[in-house]
């Protein structure tokens, strides 16, 4: 485990979305039992295995 905080090892900030995005990432966090937030990291995460041509096969709750 790495020494470093908690708060240097994550970026924060804020993001605008459209109402009705908004909405289709709740439903979808919640039929996943996930925070919004979780559901963003996995929809990025999956955008960026796709783009780099891997897949990360230890991921849960594909």
């Amino acid at each position: 485990m790495t020494d470093t905080p908690p708060q240097k090892r994550y970026w924060r900030g804020q993001i605008r979305l459209p109402a009705p995005l908004a909405a289709w990432l709740a439903e979808r966090a919640a039929a996943r039992y996930r925070t919004i937030n979780a559901e963003i990291v996995d929809l990025v995460l999956r955008a960026q295995e796709q783009a780099n041509g891997t897949n990360h096969l230890s991921r849960t709750n594909q």
